[in-house]
């Protein structure tokens, strides 16, 4: 007899995407990993979504759907989270898709190397192109969760996004995202990371994040989401500190995202012109250029990070121009690598 593998549920909030959400569930139907739980969460989207859900239903005993009232990504999450039976819990957003062998992948290595979680690359994908996430493929191994925090904080070998990740189901035994926030994978990582030993990084690009505009955090107004980034930073910046004795940690987490807010406003021509007058800009700014020594002192800045926190002490503006021409020299998926932030 052939070994039964556990059960891995895969969560897929759906909102507003009947153009894509049939390659969405087609992606995950065909995975090579067969031991599925597909559990369709329907976000009280006005459009077909609900009906395609109880159509692949009908054709595939794996599927759950749940049919509920608009609640947004982090409660159509969280309810697939409550419902969910298997011993493995994977996210997948209802516009992306997958390649046939990603939870396979995912699972392999979660096994192979005693993790609790186990990460794969992924590709930026725009209308007839596919970009890399990351340039080279490679495998990594950390364990302690202090570690785990300061790859993805510091070297970014651990991703933020929940999706392209397999967990064991024991982090969301009561990890749960936030209501009603943009940047939730941001909210929850300090958490589920807290609560891992081992995680294994496979850079291999196995899931499709698709990018447009009309998805969550594309269409989000730039304050808003500038508003989030400042306010997860602090409650992230109090975790660390809680859990950690690590200042310097909980320091560079909120160096990274305010920069990130600052970023936000002035790149955005409705906010921009009244930028002074925005308090999340002006608290970012103001904590930047008045603890600059303390933040040019952190042994975790990267030359990078420096070059920024000398340009934001000179001037918004200087550091705005130097942000173009970066941005401008690295071309497309530099210009949309806030995505990795949603």
């Amino acid at each position: 007899m052939s070994e039964v593998l556990p059960k891995v549920s895969v969560i897929v909030p759906v909102y507003k995407v009947e153009e894509y959400l049939r390659q969405c569930i087609e992606s995950i139907i065909v995975q090579t990993y067969a031991n599925l739980e597909i559990v369709l969460v329907d976000d009280g989207s006005p459009d077909n979504c609900g009906k395609i859900c109880d159509e692949y239903a009908e054709k595939d005993a794996r599927i759950i759907v749940i049919h509920k009232q608009n609640g947004g990504l982090s409660d159509a999450r969280n309810v697939g989270i409550e419902v969910a039976t298997g011993e493995y819990l994977t996210f997948v957003d209802s516009d992306d898709w997958l390649e046939n062998d990603m939870v396979e992948t995912l699972y392999n290595n979660i096994v192979n190397h005693n993790a609790d979680i186990s990460c794969c690359g992924y590709y930026f994908s725009y209308v007839g192109e596919n970009v890399a996430s990351v340039v080279e493929d490679g495998l990594y191994i950390f364990s302690g969760s202090e570690n785990m925090i300061m790859q993805y904080i510091v070297t970014g070998i651990i991703d933020v996004i929940a999706c392209c990740k397999l967990y064991k189901a024991y982090i969301f035994k009561e990890t749960r995202y936030p209501y009603g926030k943009i940047h939730e994978d941001n909210y929850a990582i300090i958490d589920v990371l807290s609560l891992a030993n081992t995680i294994v990084v496979d850079n291999t690009p196995k899931y499709y994040y698709r990018q447009r505009k009309s998805g969550i955090a594309g269409s989000a107004d730039a304050l808003v989401r500038a508003e989030n980034l400042v306010n997860m930073a602090d409650e992230n910046k109090i975790k660390i500190e809680d859990r950690f004795d690590n200042p310097a940690l909980g320091q560079l987490i909120l160096f990274k995202y305010y920069v990130m807010a600052i970023m936000f406003i002035i790149f955005d021509k409705k906010h921009n012109k009244n930028r002074n007058n925005i308090y999340v800009f002006t608290k970012a700014l103001n904590e930047i250029r008045d603890n600059f020594y303390g933040f040019k002192k952190n042994k975790y800045l990267s030359q990078n990070d420096k070059l920024k926190l000398w340009a934001i002490k000179i001037s918004v503006n200087f550091y705005k121009l130097l942000q173009m021409v970066n941005n401008k020299s690295k071309g497309k998926m530099q210009n949309n690598n806030l995505a990795l932030f949603d």
